[in-house]
């Protein structure tokens, strides 16, 4: 046909072969989604196997990060959660996420096709503030480059504003 289908982020998404643009869940893909998904689709492996084996994006194999690393989590999205987990479970849900025993809260949402990333949140109390953490499949980089995993967040994390 005149598109190429697939899944992101728990949407349909369509590419038109002819003019390049891509849709995800109907409208029209942002920036952020349009780079994650041509990246997926130009540079993945063909091979390429998730490892079910999850870790912060500095821990990901070939990942050199100097000094304290690059925090990558949903801290300013925390809040929302802690005040509304009803909400939170829903949309994970509503992206075909599955839930998962990790923090208090825990889900593996689908990225792409045979890919996921797992989300833990802990509630906050006296002590600490509330915290989302993002756990991406070790093998995320044979599908996509260490640059599009930050675009693919931040895709995510626009998707929870809207949801929540």
């Amino acid at each position: 046909g005149d598109f190429l289908k697939t899944r992101f982020l728990g949407e349909n998404a369509l590419l038109d072969k002819k003019s390049g643009a891509v849709t995800v869940g109907g409208r029209k893909a942002d920036f952020g989604e349009t780079l994650s998904i041509l990246d997926w689709l130009c540079d993945g492996k063909i091979d390429a196997k998730a490892s079910a084996c999850f870790c912060p994006v500095s821990s990901l194999p070939g990942v050199l990060v100097s000094g304290s690393g690059l925090a990558m989590n949903g801290n300013a999205l925390a809040a929302q959660i802690h005040r509304n987990p009803e909400k939170f479970h829903s949309a994970c849900q509503s992206m075909g996420g599955k839930s998962v025993p990790m923090g208090d809260i825990g889900y593996l949402l689908p990225i792409f096709p045979g890919i996921g990333v797992c989300l833990k949140f802990y509630f906050g109390d006296e002590e600490f503030a509330p915290q989302l953490t993002f756990l991406w499949d070790q093998n995320i980089l044979q599908f996509v480059r260490y640059e599009t995993v930050y675009y693919i967040a931040g895709c995510l994390l626009q998707r929870f504003q809207r949801m929540l």
